[in-house]
């Protein structure tokens, strides 16, 4: 089935028979999987696809591997049950998981591939609506193949606009759509990068560049180089910066002469702020806008999570650009969720906000889930005119994050004890105040001791004051 055919299956809403097969394994680059702890994780964020079930024609099928803890799929199940007035029984008749082994593959959609039972078994499942398709992370070769394989079609952008999730292909569409942007020029060794170093030193009066991997994200695979250092030696200078990073050498190369990279100006100004906006583009064309968030960004470029919504003076501006950018992807195949990042500026607080686009994330990255869980906790209503959720008990804010602490203690907190004791505390997420605390990440927690929350209130003031008792409750754990 082409999703054209079927406009409507890929709707919240939509009451016919479908299958929902979400495949949410992190596809990214080999430099973020190398680089970032408990990726095969955040496979739990998607759980909340579990209020589709509302629909009573409604299967959900997740793929996921075996790290999902069963405390946290308990956590889950409970606040969904909540959300969607359905016993947790009732779910569970339309809800399977399949689970997929751990082997050498970092991506389980690649082991898919090698699975023709697993494959055989999904479909089977598939088969039990009318009609069916696929929610990915993003799309790359490999879900393409696995689409092909399991003849059910992805909702995600198209195979001929891949081009548009890494760095370089995002200044080509900046370009078409007529936005500001970040100047920057792709390179593919070192020598090209020391040589759009010294373009870019010559053509902008900024103090600093970055260097950034094209398939990078969070942060990761960039560094940062100023106007004074750019005459060194490329391999010395490089180095220097990595080491301050805790990166290698040799893979960083590696990637660039594989992937590529961008090198940019460093938009530098007195106020500098990270705000991104999302969209989602439906098979019809339809475009709509969900979202904004202010990023939270440590030493300028690691990202550390979000606050929901964004600034009120810059909120439609970065809507206007965000519209601009969509419809250019949308000509490109583009469907699905889709989030562009930007920097708002000012050289001073009088001056109006300058917005620059920075990249395009046509993935459901950190802002997707944080912001799908809150509207469907809170059963909210997103308002584009104001930009903000609103639900029976009054406007909703929050605040996430994928790493609210790490500590080496935390891994001796099981899952099933960290839940309990988050109820027992009151911060927890209650669904007659609508606001509290959601744990939308926690299987890593043994692992890693880190885990990663929304935090929401009705107001910036109530998140505020949660986000505080929540650290304050952490440091009882430890």
């Amino acid at each position: 089935m082409n999703l054209k055919q079927n406009q409507n299956i890929v709707k919240p809403n939509y009451s016919g028979s479908r299958t929902v097969v979400v495949v949410s394994n992190i596809t990214a680059g080999e430099y973020l999987h190398r680089r970032y702890d408990g990726l095969q994780f955040f496979e739990e964020r998607y759980l909340y696809f579990l209020e589709y079930l509302k629909q009573e024609n409604t299967n959900l099928v997740f793929v996921v591997s075996e790290g999902l803890e069963s405390a946290y799929l308990d956590y889950v199940f409970f606040h969904a049950s909540q959300m969607t007035r359905l016993s947790r029984e009732e779910m569970e008749k339309r809800t399977t998981f399949v689970w997929v082994p751990k082997t050498g593959e970092k991506v389980i959609t690649k082991e898919l591939l090698k699975r023709p039972d697993i494959l055989e078994n999904i479909r089977e499942l598939a088969q039990q609506s009318d009609g069916a398709y696929l929610e990915l992370f993003r799309t790359t070769p490999a879900t393409v193949e696995l689409s092909r394989l399991l003849d059910i079609p992805m909702y995600s952008i198209a195979e001929d606009a891949l081009f548009v999730n890494e760095k370089i292909g995002s200044k080509k569409i900046f370009a078409e759509a007529g936005v500001q942007y970040a100047k920057g020029y792709p390179a593919f060794s070192f020598l090209e990068v020391k040589e759009n170093l010294q373009k870019l030193k010559y053509e902008t009066n900024q103090k600093a560049f970055l260097v950034k991997v094209n398939d990078g994200g969070g942060g990761e695979g960039i560094i940062k180089i100023f106007a004074e250092e750019v005459g060194e030696d490329i391999y010395q200078l490089i180095q220097k910066k990595l080491d301050e990073t805790g990166d290698d050498l040799s893979f960083f190369e590696h990637s660039i002469e594989t992937e590529g990279c961008i090198v940019e100006e460093f938009i530098d100004a007195k106020i500098v702020t990270s705000p991104s906006v999302q969209f989602e583009v439906f098979p019809d064309g339809q475009i709509i806008n969900k979202a904004t968030h202010d990023q939270i960004i440590f030493d300028n470029v690691i990202y550390g999570g979000v606050s929901f919504p964004a600034e009120a003076s810059y909120r439609q501006d970065i809507i206007q650009v965000g519209e601009k950018i969509i419809k250019k992807i949308a000509e490109y195949g583009g469907i699905g969720v889709m989030a562009i990042d930007l920097l708002a500026t000012k050289k001073t607080d009088d001056d109006q906000w300058k917005i620059w686009a920075i990249e395009i994330n046509a993935r459901k990255g950190g802002t997707n889930h944080t912001n799908l869980w809150t509207k469907y906790l809170t059963q909210s209503e997103y308002d584009p005119q104001r930009g903000i959720l609103t639900c029976d008990k009054g406007d909703v804010f929050y605040r996430a994050t994928e790493c609210f602490v790490k500590k080496a203690e935390l891994k001796d907190v099981t899952p099933e004890e960290f839940c309990k004791k988050l109820q027992e505390s009151g911060l927890d997420f209650d669904h007659h105040k609508k606001s509290g605390v959601f744990v939308h990440l926690l299987s890593q927690l043994s692992y890693f001791g880190k885990f990663g929350v929304t935090v929401i209130g009705h107001s910036r003031e109530e998140v505020a004051m949660l986000w505080q008792k929540l650290e304050k409750w952490v440091e009882t754990l430890i």
